[in-house]
Formats: structure tokens, sequence, C-alpha cells
């Protein structure tokens, strides 16, 4: 009896092994890795932001959601992730309602397939090719005044809209303001 325990143990261990390297490629190949920020710099990235309490905050590509759940505990937003990998979705969820966090939510969706026109304020880290796609969505979608970080790469048609850039260890984060 013991030993079927131990099986099924190990096929649940191993099939959610198998999805973590499915989506960590999915996110690759979307343009948005799972790649953690310090927290230090995070915070630093946030407050510059200016960010006002009862706004919208947006994090695509929202990964352990550390940006969204620090977003909202330090600066009073509603916040909210997009995610494509629905395990972190599920970590993400749980670790909301463990907390008993009311104005935080995560979905499990494409960044290109989610509504952003309550977006007062959207932090994003994703690659070069990704980030262009996502500010010609973002300039679609979002009202004027909207305030967007972007962790690494800046936004080469967003010249006009550069606000700010903020250097810390080799890398830089670009403020807008559409």
């Amino acid at each position: 009896m013991a030993e079927i325990g131990l099986t099924v143990t190990a096929i649940v261990i191993a099939g959610l092994i198998l999805v973590w390297v499915i989506y960590l490629f999915i996110g690759d190949l979307s343009g948005a890795p799972f790649v953690p920020v310090d927290d230090r710099v995070l915070e630093e990235i946030l407050k510059r932001m200016k960010m006002k309490k009862g706004g919208n905050f947006w994090d695509l590509g929202s990964g352990n959601g550390k940006a969204v759940f620090m977003a909202v505990k330090k600066f009073g937003v509603n916040g909210k992730g997009v995610e494509i990998n629905p395990l972190l979705v599920f970590y993400c969820r749980l670790k909301a309602r463990f907390k008993k966090i009311r104005n935080i939510e995560f979905f499990r969706n494409n960044f290109y397939k989610t509504d952003l026109t309550d977006a007062d304020y959207i932090y994003f880290y994703l690659f070069t090719g990704t980030v262009e796609k996502v500010a010609k969505k973002i300039e679609r979608e979002c009202k004027p005044g909207t305030i967007v970080a972007s962790r690494a790469f800046e936004i080469m048609n967003w010249k006009n809209k550069l606000t700010d850039i903020w250097e810390t260890n080799g890398w830089k984060t670009y403020f807008y303001k559409v």
C-alpha cells in the first residue's frame, strides 16, 4: 500500500515538474521568461512609478506575483497580475487567499489578450521585441496618463513618452507616461 502512495506521489510531482518546464519554454517563446527581480530594486521601481492609493496596477508576465503583492501592500493599489503559467497563477491566488488580500487578482492569460483599459500603472520585464508589441497594445487600450515601467528594455517608439531612466547594477528601468 505504501508503495502505491509513493508511486502516485512521484507521478504527481513528475507531472507538476513537466508542466512547469513546458510553461518555462512557453514563457521564453512568448517573450516573457520568469526572471525574478531583487526586492530592493523592485520596491524602488514601484516607488518611481508614483502610484496613488486605489489606482490599478498591472504586472504583465507576473510570475510569482512579487511585484503585484508589493504594489498592493506598500502603495495601496489594486493589483492585477497576468501570467501564462497555471502553476504560478495558482500559487499567487493561494497566497492572496491565505494572506486575506482582497484587492488583488491573478489571471491565467496571454497578456496580448488581456483588457488593460482600467490600468493606471503597468510594469513588465519582457524581451525587446515583446516590449514593442505590448507598447502598441497599451497605446490602443490605455487612457492618457497611464504610467508604464519597462525593466531592462527601452520602448524605442516611445522616446516622446519617456519620463525617467533609472539604472542600478548595470540594469536600466524605463518609465513612460502614455
